[in-house]
């Protein structure tokens, strides 16, 4: 069973019972379940997916939707109602409730071999370079050597991280650990994640964090109100996850402006057809109602192009074609690099730019110029349409698009992209008159 999937879960639930006082389950443990005084909630129903070895599984959804429990249940914390589930790994950790284990009197370093010894490790994992090296990543001071009493709860968390993520399980269940701590331990513990998954390390991973999501699982679990709403691939079901949470315009943002039509050369369905580069057999997925027919790319002059200069600009023309009513239509672009990292997202709605509304059968050109502010190398690109949440038609792995370097001169900027910036400087002070002391 060596390759066979690390976590199996069918039909997994959990049922809990509400007492509207405690005097009624009083009542009920009274009569021994006789006079029932509770009323039945499912937290979790027909929950079933797997997990294959050296890999990361994502579960996202609203709060209240499941995912603790899920992941409570699986680490052993509570036992199912229905289902079952079996994990064929010999080493588990769980980061639930990090640094909640400790014993309040220990130092940092005693807590560490109390714990190895709750968890019935060898002495030997838990050797003094091991022991130094998760000092150094918690990065707490002085503190290790003293009372944890005496730790701030960010301290507690760092601490609690370190251990575990020290410990290279064959499978660690993650909740929200990317989000303990500052931004830079924040960092380190992205970091941590990925040289554990490159080892073979498997991960359970709840977060809010759809950028960690995307780039740590490839398959995900949506749930919503306790039942499974979507298993698939990570983009789809973070498109499902946000067309659930952000349904309607964020009170407060601003609203999409009308424009008038503009359409400039090349902006035709003949023309967007006869250069169209998506194919019939890529991936995608969404409601259907507005879908993108064809997509071409064009360079400033309106040649036909997958490849650009640094800071020099590509046109992007949609040909959209629409199967319902769709009253505030939307078109975006979402942009990766060769690691599948985000590189940039936006859209007519983060434009303020209105489009207009469409009828079945309707069809409107929309043209997105992108200026490629960003280091040369291959990256994927993403379409998509969408109303208001609702996805309706999603292009996934395009591409590629081949950023270069002209002249062979120095780079215009370092890192992933450039950023507006200005250069000033002030009047020089001769020497003499300098007022600094």
């Amino acid at each position: 069973m060596r390759g066979g999937p690390l976590v199996q879960v069918e039909g997994l639930g959990k049922k809990f019972k509400i007492y509207p006082t405690p005097w009624h389950r009083a009542l009920e443990w009274g009569t021994a379940g006789r006079a029932r005084a509770h009323s039945d909630f499912w937290a979790l129903r027909d929950v079933s997916f797997e997990v294959p070895r050296g890999e990361g599984f994502g579960i996202i959804g609203p709060n209240g939707s499941g995912k603790t429990t899920l992941l409570k249940m699986l680490s052993g914390v509570l036992k199912p109602t229905e289902g079952r589930f079996r994990i064929a790994a010999p080493a588990v950790y769980s980061l639930l409730e990090l640094g909640t284990g400790f014993h309040a009197d220990l130092t940092g370093r005693e807590n560490l071999h109390q714990s190895a010894r709750l968890l019935a490790l060898p002495p030997e994992v838990l050797n003094p370079d091991v022991v130094e090296r998760i000092r150094e990543f918690a990065d707490i001071g002085d503190f290790f050597d003293r009372p944890f009493r005496f730790y701030s709860s960010g301290m507690q968390v760092r601490l609690g991280f370190a251990l575990f993520a020290f410990l290279e399980p064959d499978l660690l269940i993650v909740d929200e650990a990317l989000s303990v701590g500052d931004v830079f331990f924040q960092q380190k513990c992205a970091a941590r994640i990925e040289d554990l998954r490159e080892r073979g390390t498997s991960f359970l991973f709840v977060s809010h964090d759809m950028d960690a999501v995307r780039r740590l699982c490839r398959q995900v679990l949506f749930l919503s109100a306790g039942r499974a709403a979507f298993l698939g691939p990570s983009s789809e079901a973070i498109n499902r996850y946000h067309r659930a949470v952000f349904r309607g315009h964020p009170a407060g943002a601003r609203l999409p402006e009308d424009r008038e039509a503009d359409p400039q050369a090349g902006m035709t369905a003949a023309e967007v057809l006869r250069g169209n580069i998506l194919r019939p057999d890529g991936r995608r997925h969404g409601q259907g109602g507005l879908e993108i027919a064809a997509a071409r790319l064009t360079d400033a002059a309106g040649h036909d192009t997958m490849s650009v200069a640094i800071r020099e600009p590509l046109q992007i023309d949609l040909l959209l074609v629409a199967h319902a009513d769709v009253a505030t239509p939307s078109a975006g672009f979402v942009l990766f690099d060769r690691l599948g990292n985000l590189v940039f997202s936006a859209g007519t709605g983060h434009h303020h730019h209105r489009l207009p509304a469409l009828g079945p059968g309707d069809s409107l050109v929309v043209r997105l110029t992108v200026t490629f502010s960003v280091q040369s190398g291959q990256y994927t690109f993403n379409l998509g349409t969408a109303e208001l949440g609702e996805v309706h038609d999603w292009h996934e792995m395009l591409g590629p698009i081949e950023v270069f370097h002209e002249g062979g001169g120095p780079l215009p900027f370092h890192g992933l992209a450039e950023l507006p910036m200005e250069c000033r400087h002030g009047e020089v002070v001769r020497q003499g008159e300098c007022v600094v002391p």
